[in-house]
């Protein structure tokens, strides 16, 4: 028989069992999975229901296939939500973990996950200096694109707009441009400023880019667009800044013939003290 001692508490008795309190934990939880099961396969069968992106609607599968093991299959959470993100396109280690993560917001508060492309906080970016900005807009828009001058120059006189032109100009600004940025991002600004690379831009960035600075393939009545200059911002500046200035340079700029790079154009000389510009 053992003694109890005076300063020893007596054991409260409590209203539910301890076993029965984890049963009846257990017993609500399958009830929260099923009525979660229930409620996403009605959604994805209703036509109506609309997604935020194809992203959403596969991560909406993740979580119908993740409820449908555990429930229907009786598989373990960690199990059920690495097949099915497996299954659906994720890797089975973090794809499991999302694939968790996107359940619980579903069984508890009915909560799709969502995409937060183009929502988050922007980080920092190099065109958010002025400097960098400005250096990327001049090399855009002084570089010779075109490899071959005679057939530009065809091609400008034409009023219709030809197949052959369309890709001749569409190699120009989906290849050439953004492979021209990379490279001299990549071998002349970033070294130049002092910025280290883990690894190079790729040419969709590249492309990014470009659209930001203003360039953007299109095609009007008059023929082939690859540029900005329609806003009218850009065509106030060139034809009341740009234009008069280039003009008034004209005289001292190095010329060369077209079609061959190679032989400038004979111009007079020029007085003492002027220089050609080239």
């Amino acid at each position: 028989m053992r003694a109890t001692g005076r300063g020893q508490k007596k054991r409260r008795k409590l209203d539910v069992p301890a076993r029965e309190q984890i049963r009846l934990k257990k017993v609500k939880r399958q009830t929260d999975l099923r009525n979660a099961l229930t409620a996403i396969e009605k959604m994805i069968s209703l036509k109506r229901t609309q997604y935020q992106n194809p992203l959403q609607a596969k991560r909406v599968r993740v979580i119908q296939s993740t409820l449908h093991l555990v429930v229907r299959n009786s598989r373990k959470l960690i199990d059920a939500s690495a097949m099915a993100a497996e299954t659906h396109g994720f890797a089975a280690s973090w794809g499991s973990q999302l694939a968790r993560q996107w359940t619980a917001g579903w069984v508890k508060r009915r909560v799709l996950p969502e995409s937060d492309r183009g929502r988050h906080a922007k980080t920092w970016s190099l065109l958010n200096d002025p400097e960098i900005k400005e250096e990327l807009s001049v090399y855009l828009r002084t570089n010779k694109w075109s490899m071959n001058s005679e057939k530009l120059v065809e091609y400008s006189k034409l009023r219709l707009v030809t197949d052959e032109m369309k890709k001749f100009v569409q190699n120009a600004v989906n290849k050439k441009m953004p492979r021209g940025l990379k490279r001299y991002l990549e071998q002349e600004l970033f070294p130049r400023i002092g910025y280290k690379m883990v690894r190079g831009i790729s040419l969709a960035t590249a492309r990014r880019w470009l659209h930001e600075q203003g360039f953007e393939y299109t095609e009007v009545k008059k023929g082939l667009f690859y540029d900005g200059h329609e806003r009218p911002d850009n065509v106030d500046y060139h034809q009341n800044v740009f234009i008069p200035a280039f003009d008034a340079l004209r005289p001292y700029f190095v010329e060369y013939q077209v079609g061959n790079l190679e032989l400038m154009v004979q111009k007079p000389p020029l007085p003492p003290g002027e220089f050609w510009l080239s």
